[in-house]
């Protein structure tokens, strides 16, 4: 468009709303400005220009540059999504590849407790069962020492315990349903498992000690479970100590805490961390050695709902196990 003085010269074809008539009247005096008009759905790009001849008027329809950036942001816009979906599924991939030695590792782990234990089950059986003949028979025998009676009715009473132990082994072992517990007495668990260890304090020259409370202390557990916990607990103080075993019994908010205190070497700072891990160890002589133990009394407290801690003491090492109290009813 071109408004001279004389005469207007207008392209053929001008679209409605064109010229611009404030924009030719703002350069009247000379100058040039540039404007985006929409006319209708139309956005044009608008030049004015004053070269002291005449007002000169251009427009350029923007209609196919935003045609082309709507067409390219859809494209990114696929493009990621494509990108997010093919990396979403080359992770899954990739972390399939990586869990699936450790899925057949713990599978293969499952399997060797579950036939392991089966296999233990039919001897031990028998041998529980010998162990009752044999005390029955001894009951006859009037002149039969007591200690002699009294190692009968703990051989008894551990092959008893070793079956509750497979069955314990088999209910972990099955990755099917949650572990059937029940109330237990944690006063009564500490007996059983300080009788137990009593042989080896004694070959030791260790003395176990425990304080337990008057009233009962009730945890929801597997009696297999919670007796291997507190036997390896037990045996590891005794193993470490010099002369004497602390076992206490207490309850703090909602768990009962047992607190297993040798007077050893105490724990490297190095290995607070790594304490129960399987087979940890500080290296000399001199130095704590842990195998299996501790790193079994960790996995049973997790599957009964606890923890367990170490720590060092002034003169030697505390283990603490915690326990969820059997919640009462009303």
């Amino acid at each position: 468009m071109i408004d001279g003085p004389d005469q207007q010269v207008a392209t053929p074809g001008l679209p409605a709303g064109l010229p611009d008539a404030s924009a030719q009247a703002a350069v009247a005096a000379g100058g040039r400005r540039f404007d985006d008009l929409h006319v209708g759905d139309v956005e044009y790009r608008v030049l004015t220009v004053n070269d002291g001849v005449a007002v000169r008027q251009a427009a350029l329809d923007l209609s196919t540059d935003h045609t082309e950036r709507r067409t390219l942001l859809d494209a990114l816009a696929l493009c990621g999504v494509l990108a997010l979906i093919l990396a979403a599924a080359g992770g899954a991939w990739l972390g399939h590849r990586a869990v699936q030695p450790l899925a057949a590792a713990a599978a293969l782990q499952r399997r060797f407790v579950a036939d392991a234990s089966h296999e233990l089950r039919t001897p031990l059986t028998l041998l529980h069962t010998r162990a009752q003949m044999l005390r029955r028979r001894s009951n006859l025998a009037p002149e039969l020492d007591p200690r002699t009676q009294a190692d009968l009715d703990g051989l008894v009473q551990d092959t008893g315990r070793l079956n509750d132990i497979l069955d314990d082994l088999l209910i972990a072992a099955d990755p099917r349903g949650d572990t059937p517990m029940r109330p237990m007495d944690v006063r009564e668990l500490i007996v059983q498992a300080c009788e137990a260890g009593q042989e080896g304090a004694r070959h030791a020259g260790v003395v176990i000690e425990r304080h337990i409370p008057a009233r009962a202390v009730q945890v929801d557990g597997t009696p297999g479970g919670l007796h291997r916990a507190l036997t390896a607990l037990i045996d590891n103080a005794i193993r470490h100590a010099r002369s004497r075993v602390l076992i206490t019994v207490g309850v703090g908010g909602r768990d009962a805490i047992i607190e297993v205190t040798d007077d050893g070497p105490g724990i490297d700072p190095q290995m607070t961390d790594r304490i129960f891990d399987r087979f940890a160890s500080t290296g000399g002589t001199s130095r704590r050695r842990y195998g299996l133990g501790l790193a079994l009394v960790a996995d049973i407290a997790d599957r009964h709902g606890g923890s367990v801690t170490a720590v060092s003491t002034a003169s030697g090492a505390t283990l603490s196990l915690r326990l969820p109290l059997t919640k009462t009813v009303g």
